[in-house]
């Protein structure tokens, strides 16, 4: 059925409703919790990166020397975070020093944003200046191409992961850049506490009665998820219902879609009453089952019906 036109239709005339006491913006906090494991499987992806100080050339006393980094490590035990730093300084084919430092990680607030999480090393020269086995100018080479090292911890978006986890099929998004954090460390474990601004709109569900060339359908677009199992058409006054149709249509949230109810010819002129009955899913099983009334007119759009009534709810469980 014609999509493109439902589309322009619900562009055209679509209204927000009223705020009622869902609407309107809400803060949520939740724990993302990321495991040693995973953070240094997203360091190997940034060590192996172009870009990435792999190694870096040193001149010193008239000498170039290679100091190389291999593979950094994150290792989390009860409240501390630190990264594991190997080093080597060779000549050519030969070895001068081999080190490792152990710099804690700290994540500044500045650095929680919508794109990503990262993360920065604090005391990277007190570790170095323990190290008794490596000159001074060692550690200034050291200091001056790692001590301002980012490495990224988390590095999905978060906007796009709290509404996909959490309020794909529901008239719930996160519209704010603003991300508050805290973050605790426990053995092999990296907890974020993650808080955000939410935009919650009331329940929306706008439908068009579409007449054309191939037929006459219901196009429904909604701002939440839902099923549509039954759809009923009738003249205003009448008690024959035009169209009885069970579409078991899943409409999803904020995609336009339409489903037949057959070659109906109707008048342009006239006004219809249109019910649907739908039923709405929820993450923990709960179904909630909805009926909602419209009156149309053929080819106009109804933003969000006349009337809605409350059927049923019960648990899958």
């Amino acid at each position: 059925m014609n999509n493109k036109f439902f589309l322009y239709l619900f562009a055209s005339c679509m209204i927000l409703l009223s705020a009622n006491s869902l609407a309107g913006d809400h803060t949520v906090s939740t724990t993302i919790e990321i495991s040693a494991t995973g953070i240094n499987r997203f360091l190997n992806a940034q060590y192996n990166a172009t870009g990435f100080p792999r190694s870096v050339t040193v001149a010193y006393n008239g000498t170039n020397y290679t100091l190389a980094l291999t593979l950094p490590q994150i290792i989390l035990t009860q409240n501390n975070a630190a990264l594991k730093m190997i080093f080597d300084v060779t000549s050519g084919s030969t070895s001068i020093y081999h080190f490792t430092a152990n710099p804690s990680i700290n994540i500044p607030s500045e650095q929680i944003n919508a794109a990503q999480v990262q993360a920065f090393l604090t005391d990277l020269p007190a570790q170095l200046n323990s190290i008794s086995a490596i000159p001074q100018w060692v550690r200034d080479a050291v200091i001056a191409n790692y001590n301002s090292l980012g490495i990224t911890i988390y590095p999905s978006k978060l906007i796009d992961q709290v509404n996909t986890s959490w309020f794909s099929q529901v008239s719930i998004d996160v519209v704010s850049p603003y991300f508050a954090l805290g973050w605790q460390v426990s053995d092999g474990l990296l907890s974020l506490v993650v808080t955000t601004y939410l935009d919650a709109e009331a329940h929306k569900i706008g439908v068009a009665l579409i007449q054309d060339a191939t037929g006459t359908s219901i196009g429904i677009q909604s701002n939440f998820q839902l099923t549509v199992k039954e759809a009923l058409l009738y003249q205003i006054d009448g008690n024959t219902p035009l169209a009885s149709v069970q579409p078991n249509s899943v409409i999803e949230k904020e995609i336009p879609t339409s489903f037949s109810i057959g070659q109906l010819g109707l008048p342009t002129t006239e006004v219809y009453l249109f019910y649907a009955v739908y039923v709405n899913s929820s993450s923990n099983g709960i179904k909630t089952w909805y009926s909602r009334e419209y009156k149309l007119m053929v080819n106009a759009f109804q933003p969000n019906g006349n009337r809605s009534y409350l059927l049923e709810t019960k648990s899958d469980n």
